[in-house]
């Protein structure tokens, strides 16, 4: 079984990575941090024994989540939790943040969605 993770270089993401690999899935790991990603992948190779590989992409792109489909089709599970935040007065929060939030959060995730199923 294989499973694919967004948002894998931290927190929930990592810790689903892990998990998954505990139980014996091969995994790929999705996020914009090569050197996060690489260290994970290695970690999960070594103490779990499962393939795993890793594309660092930005979802926040439309073109990145059709790119991502477009290389890693074979998958049993979709883990979607590439995300952002900010913190702040919603009035003083700068608005091009704000997009791409809503980027990541929103979009990627109906757009990964959509083609993985």
């Amino acid at each position: 079984m294989k499973v694919l993770v967004t948002g894998a270089s931290s927190g929930i993401g990592r810790d689903i990575a892990r998990e998954f690999a505990k139980r014996k899935f091969d995994v790929i790991l999705v996020a914009r941090n090569v050197e996060r990603l690489e260290e994970l992948k290695q970690e999960l190779i070594n103490e779990y024994k499962v393939n795993a590989e890793y594309l660092s992409m930005d979802l926040s792109k439309r073109e990145n989540c059709i790119d991502l489909h477009s290389k890693v089709k074979d998958i049993d599970i979709l883990v979607n939790n590439a995300g952002l935040g900010d913190f702040g007065e919603f009035s003083e929060t700068e608005l091009t943040k704000d997009f791409s939030i809503i980027d990541t959060n929103i979009t990627s995730v109906h757009v990964l969605t959509k083609l993985y199923l």
